[in-house]
């Protein structure tokens, strides 16, 4: 999401725009669709103080039955945004600022925190459903068919006839 400081007016106001985040599309899983976002903009002087809200769809592979499904992401996050002459981009660790932007680059993407918003609320191991019972084991291959006879070594005959008694 990119924001155009010189746009946002004095006071408070509301901004909604979908992103595809393409910053940092490289890095992020397949988004189903743009991901909504809804900021509430209170500016006063050279400080924007920026409350956002988003909410969409990335594509997961199920860990279980491996099939793709829509996984909802949705976050909330507050950042500063501080015009400063000579500084634009994402701040350093320990100023009040999250991002720096000045009168001759007045457009702030805001993507990678987004990314890492949707990056830390993704499951380790994505399930399409609670109740998904994975891959149906009887869609293979059944003990005896010909497609076992196909791919049978007979180097391991000897252990087969052990088997079998």
């Amino acid at each position: 999401m990119i924001l155009d400081t010189s746009s946002i007016q004095q006071g408070s106001s509301t901004l909604r725009q979908l992103t595809g985040l393409e910053s940092v599309k490289e890095r992020m899983p397949p988004l189903s669709e743009k991901i909504d976002c809804v900021a509430d903009v209170d500016r006063s002087g050279p400080t924007i103080v920026v409350h956002l809200r988003f909410q969409g769809h990335v594509d997961q592979e199920c860990a279980r039955c491996l099939s793709t499904y829509q996984h909802p992401v949705e976050g909330d996050l507050r950042l500063i945004l501080q015009e400063c002459d000579g500084r634009h981009g994402p701040a350093e660790e320990g100023d009040t600022a999250d991002f720096y932007f000045n009168t001759k680059d007045f457009l702030v993407d805001i993507s990678p925190l987004i990314f890492d918003e949707i990056m830390v609320s993704l499951p380790l191991k994505p399930l399409c459903d609670n109740e998904c019972r994975g891959i149906d084991p009887g869609a293979g291959a059944e003990v005896g068919s010909d497609m076992e006879q196909d791919s049978f070594d007979p180097r391991w005959e000897a252990l087969r006839k052990i088997q079998r008694k």
